[in-house]
C-alpha cells in the first residue's frame, strides 16, 4: 500500500469511528473554524454533533465535549478550552457563556444524572482539575482553583478576577476537596484543605 493510500485509510477509519460515535467529522470541525473559533489539533477533538458553540472559541488539542440520551451543551463566545477539558451531558444540560478559561490545567464537567443543569455564566475562571457535577449555578466572574470536586453548589456572580476591589469579584472556591450543597455570595471565598463548609467563608480581601 502506498503512502497516499494509508494515509486516506487511515483518514477514513478516523471519520468512520467520529460517525459511529456521534462526534462532529473533520470536516465539520472546519466548518466551526470557519465562524471565528480556533481548533488546534481537529484529530484531537471531540465534538458532539449536537453541542451548540458559538464564535471565537478557543479548543486547544485533546478536549472532548459530548452529550447523549437527552443532555444538551450550549457554548457562548470567546472562551478558551484548554487540554484535558472534558464535558458531559448525558439526561442533563451544561451551559457556558461568554469569556471564561476553562481546563488550564484540566477540569472535568459532568451533567450525567437525570435533571442536572450546569451553568456557568461570563468572565470566570474553572482551572486546576475541578470536577463539577449535579445542579450548580455559577454567575458571572466566578471561580474554581484546584482540585476540588463540586456538586450541587451556587456561586454568586460579580466583576471578574481581575476586578481590583477582591469582595466585589464573582464567588470563589480554590483549594482541594468536596464542596457539596454550598451558597456562596459576591465576594466570598472558602480556601479548602479537603473540606468545605459554611463555617469557612470569608471575604476574598483576606487574600489581597
Amino acid at each position: 500500500m502506498s503512502e497516499n493510500n494509508r494515509c486516506q485509510a487511515y483518514y477514513d477509519y478516523v471519520e468512520s469511528m467520529r460517525h459511529t460515535l456521534g462526534y462532529l467529522s473533520l470536516s465539520e470541525l472546519i466548518d466551526i473554524a470557519k465562524r471565528g473559533n480556533v481548533i488546534l489539533d481537529p484529530m484531537s477533538t471531540l465534538i458532539s454533533k449536537d453541542v451548540i458553540i458559538g464564535a471565537q472559541n478557543r479548543f486547544y488539542p485533546n478536549v472532548t465535549i459530548e452529550s447523549d440520551e437527552g443532555g444538551r451543551i450550549s457554548i457562548g463566545n470567546n472562551n478558551v478550552f484548554f487540554s484535558s477539558t472534558h464535558l458531559l451531558a448525558v439526561q442533563g444540560q451544561i451551559e457556558i457563556g461568554n469569556n471564561n478559561i476553562i481546563g488550564d490545567g484540566g477540569i472535568r464537567i459532568k451533567a450525567n444524572i437525570d435533571g442536572a443543569h450546569i451553568k456557568i455564566e461570563d468572565d470566570g475562571r474553572y482551572v486546576n482539575n475541578p470536577e463539577i457535577m449535579g445542579t450548580c449555578h455559577f454567575g458571572n466572574g466566578c471561580q474554581i482553583l484546584g482540585n476540588i470536586t463540586v456538586q450541587n453548589c451556587v456561586l454568586a456572580g460579580g466583576g471578574s478576577f481581575k476586578s481590583k476591589d477582591p469582595d466585589l469579584r464573582g464567588a470563589l472556591l480554590k483549594g482541594y476537596g468536596l464542596a457539596r450543597n454550598l451558597h456562596l455570595e459576591q465576594g466570598q471565598v472558602i480556601n479548602g484543605r479537603g473540606h468545605f463548609s459554611d463555617d469557612l467563608i470569608e471575604l476574598q480581601s483576606a487574600y489581597h
